[in-house]
């Protein structure tokens, strides 16, 4: 893949996404936000949780009828100057290792199909931890060979992935739409933050839309703003380890909030045991959260929480019994000390890494 000459974009990792906050169910006044509770014999034990907070995931648990659980729930509240947004980007992944090595992956655009996977895959704890982030999640979907995840660690993008504003997958505007197993439930919606300091939940078919996204990641989308559901598909609604992101109706200057759902599903071998959560259920847990609009993010063994504030570092578990699962990317916030510019690319229509161009302070 071709790469950007040296200087071709400046590069603002920590672009900061201004939202200053009003109070939803459990919302305090803090920048970033960590709360986590456990469920089991019918008891909640919730950390850092208000009153208003507990009664909604009692409520939900109990009518559920959920045995065991545990989840992290992160707030974030984008309006500080001290928040800054970022998303892990594809040109740091490209490596050697990965180069030249033909795959046949997980899920083919065709059946039989081999595929090139040129992107090295990493955990989100060790990419929050080497960036600083105060909270860093997984975010798209991704093809991995059939065989050997762990040994080849390589895979490749489903669905749009953005950052600093060049659009690194996809690099053609044909395959916005490229999906899984025919699945079409995987079409390309993405949160998106775009260059005004907004983030919404869009769905995404020609490149045009892009021209003020500065971030985005893709996933499946749960519910919008204006009522609509979507079909979760038909295959079976398994209890599954799940990331999800939910856009609360509280802000400033027309900016939302966030809040975003880790739920564990723990391996049995594990002495904290927690079942997993159903999309539907899952849908049904973010709406209780206050959420508007929500989407689902990539789950099983790669759903996944680094959060790391006031010197005490929190990892979630991971499914898969060998520990973290290697991610094609990942997404955060991170506080910093000072305010952050957001990174402008206004007026160029569409941006890959062979955009000519710079990026400028606004």
């Amino acid at each position: 893949m071709d790469r950007p000459a040296p200087g071709r974009f400046r590069r603002f990792p920590r672009a900061a996404l201004l939202l200053v906050a009003l109070l939803a169910p459990g919302l305090a006044w803090s920048q970033i936000d960590l709360s986590t509770f456990k469920w089991k014999d019918k008891k909640l034990l919730c950390d850092n949780c208000d009153n208003s907070l507990k009664k909604v995931i009692e409520d939900f648990l109990k009518d559920k009828d959920i045995k065991l659980a545990k989840a992290y729930i992160v707030d974030v509240r984008l309006g500080s100057d001290k928040v800054a947004v970022d998303v892990s980007n594809a040109e740091e992944q490209e490596a050697k290792p990965c180069e030249g090595k033909v795959f046949t992956p997980q899920y083919p655009l065709q059946q039989g199909a081999s595929l090139q996977m040129p992107y090295n895959l990493q955990t989100t704890q060790a990419w929050g931890e080497q960036k600083q982030m105060t909270a860093a999640f997984n975010a798209n979907y991704f093809k991995f060979p059939r065989l050997g995840l762990r040994q080849h660690a390589c895979g490749e993008f489903i669905g749009l992935s953005m950052a600093n504003g060049v659009t690194y997958w996809p690099l053609e505007e044909k395959k916005l739409n490229e999906f899984v197993d025919n699945d079409t439930k995987l079409k390309t919606y993405a949160l998106t933050f775009d260059t005004d300091k907004k983030v919404a939940i869009v769905g995404v078919t020609s490149f045009d839309q892009l021209k003020d996204v500065s971030y985005a990641v893709a996933g499946l989308p749960l519910f919008t703003p204006g009522g609509q559901d979507f079909r979760l598909g038909t295959n079976k609604d398994s209890e599954i380890a799940r990331t999800a992101v939910g856009i609360l109706d509280s802000k400033t200057n027309g900016i939302h909030d966030l809040r975003i759902v880790v739920w564990e599903n723990t391996p049995r071998h594990m002495t904290e045991e927690s079942d997993g959560i159903t999309l539907n259920h899952l849908k049904g847990f973010m709406d209780k959260l206050g959420a508007k609009s929500a989407i689902n993010l990539d789950g099983s063994g790669s759903a996944s929480l680094y959060f790391n504030k006031d010197n005490q570092v929190i990892k979630s578990t991971s499914s898969d019994t060998e520990g973290p699962r290697p991610v094609i990317n990942s997404f955060g916030f991170r506080l910093v000390d000072r305010f952050v510019p957001t990174c402008s690319f206004k007026g160029i229509q569409h941006r890959t890494k062979d955009t000519q161009g710079a990026c400028a302070l606004q």
